[in-house]
């Protein structure tokens, strides 16, 4: 879809809604995200299309009333929180979210307890979305083009010797719909409740996906590999699962799993974009540090 197309859209429908309507600019490169300011109130409006450029999960129509019936659930929970949508508007081609902005406050997670705190959150959120039937998230989740960049940087052969060696991980009852992205541009405090944000790619798959998604994006390539355990068993524990070496195994599996995936999202931006690729050393150094502490537990 045309950015043209996306403003055309996006005006028509802020205009059907507001008296006194102005659309801000856009908050994200691949992601149609604007800030709107709307009859004195502040707002995100979010055009999702049904082509996905970042990840394997289609954003069909399902998947879309998928995700209102998800916030819905979630924001009746005490503990966590996620998009709160105003309103919507389904087509066969996009979907339209207006969201009430939220006062939101950075989540720091770096020390032992926040791992432990920030488990049990994921495990409410989870717990919150139980009854929503997802699309499962398959064990190789690169998408093509993901495939053909890592392939043009020589990248792809390491990666699919890892997707070989390890399958697809059979982890009894451990299905759970995941958030999918988290990170910590995704993750906040919002009116003392952790807040998850930017539910479009939620799955259904083993709870250690989201679990790997927090060791890959929240530890840095200074970490011990005695920190980094440490780290894994505060946020299963915090989660409530046993930090028995399988479990730890699992954790370092889909954490490799997601680092990969985000070099492979760098690389993508850097040919679209133009964007740097300096972080794609520190993924790769924390890739090695991964892989060094698997070798203990295989």
């Amino acid at each position: 879809m045309t950015n043209e197309l996306v403003q055309k859209i996006c005006d028509k429908y802020l205009k059907s809604n507001f008296l006194n309507v102005k659309l801000g600019p856009k908050l994200s490169e691949f992601a149609n995200t604007f800030a709107v300011r709307g009859d004195g109130n502040g707002y995100i409006l979010k055009l999702i299309t049904n082509y996905n450029a970042v990840s394997i999960i289609e954003h069909t129509k399902e998947h879309i009333s998928a995700l209102i019936s998800i916030s819905q659930c979630v924001n009746n929970m005490d503990k966590v929180r996620t998009i709160s949508v105003t309103d919507f508007k389904i087509q066969n081609d996009h979907a339209l979210f207006l969201i009430r902005k939220e006062h939101l406050k950075k989540l720091k997670i770096h020390s032992f307890k926040d791992f432990k705190s920030f488990g049990k959150s994921i495990s409410n959120f989870h717990n919150a979305c139980s009854s929503i039937k997802m699309q499962k998230l398959p064990w190789n989740n690169f998408p093509d083009h993901f495939r053909k960049t890592l392939k043009q940087y020589r990248r792809w052969d390491e990666v699919l010797v890892f997707l070989r060696q390890f399958r697809e991980p059979v982890i009894r009852n451990s299905e759970v719909n995941c958030h999918n992205d988290i990170h910590a541009g995704n993750v906040f405090l919002s009116k003392g409740k952790v807040i998850f944000l930017d539910i479009d790619d939620m799955c259904a798959t083993t709870y250690f996906n989201d679990l790997g998604m927090v060791i890959a994006n929240f530890i840095d390539s200074n970490f011990t590999s005695s920190k980094i355990l440490k780290c894994i068993r505060s946020l299963l524990t915090g989660y409530g699962v046993n930090p028995q070496p399988q479990a730890i195994l699992n954790t370092l599996i889909f954490a490799l799993r997601k680092l990969y995936f985000t070099e492979a999202y760098y690389l993508y931006r850097h040919e679209k974009k133009g964007t740097s690729v300096l972080f794609v050393n520190e993924l790769q150094r924390r890739q090695k540090l991964i892989k060094d502490i698997m070798i203990d537990y295989l």
